[in-house]
């Protein structure tokens, strides 16, 4: 239900139980407690998590050869990677996410999923590039119909707690579809394999599912 239910609702359902919550508290508040500020309080509960669990419709560029960002946020991050055996160029462009950004995250590419490895960990400052390489995260492999393979690894930050992701082994995905979210706060890393060009430098404000980070040279 959850891939379904998050392509077509204004909210993202693993955000369900937290708004549903914070409306009871709100109930409760408003009719067992004569403080303004108590309620007021359960209000911005409300309205807070609302807004947090956001999730609005993208115009996704029509670009075969392009990357785009799979998350809303501040570029942390631009830069090439040292060459490995293979001899493969990398780039690799990190995205923060504060709590004020919309966090559903999306296929930067259109392509089969290679792996899926999740791997647990701690809970450091998402913003902190070194420690938050050891913080709770999901790695996903994308490989598209030409063999361009780009990964994507969400990571756990200080307040967030879950990752989501709703895909598998084998699964097929768009360019800008919905396949998970980190819960309050968090980082998403992009490695795209092969000769692009980057179009973002850190400081840069993204979006996700319709920024484009890169290009893919024919």
């Amino acid at each position: 239900m959850g891939p379904a239910w998050n392509n077509y609702a204004p909210i993202a359902r693993e955000g369900l139980k937290y708004i549903f919550a914070s409306l009871v508290l709100l109930v409760l508040a408003w009719i067992f407690f004569d403080h303004l500020w108590i309620q007021l309080v359960c209000v911005g509960m409300f309205a807070g998590t609302s807004f947090f669990f956001r999730n609005p419709e993208r115009l996704v560029p029509l670009d075969l050869n392009g990357v785009v960002s799979p998350a809303d946020g501040k570029v942390m991050m631009a830069e090439t990677l040292p060459r490995k055996e293979d001899g493969i160029q990398r780039q690799k462009i990190a995205i923060f996410l504060s709590v004020f950004d919309v966090h559903i995250n999306r296929a930067p590419i259109s392509g089969t999923v290679k792996q899926v490895t999740y791997r647990p960990g701690g809970f450091s400052m998402a913003f902190r590039p070194k420690e938050s390489e050891e913080n709770e995260q999901n790695e996903i492999v994308l490989e598209d119909d030409k063999g361009r393979r780009v990964t994507v690894t969400q990571i756990a930050g200080f307040i967030a707690r879950r990752i989501v992701c709703y895909l598998k082994k084998d699964h097929f995905i768009q360019t800008g579809d919905r396949f998970g979210l980190i819960e309050f706060g968090s980082r998403v890393n992009i490695i795209i394999e092969g000769n692009v060009d980057v179009h973002v430098k850190p400081g840069d404000r993204v979006v996700g599912g319709e920024t484009l980070l890169a290009h893919f040279r024919e």
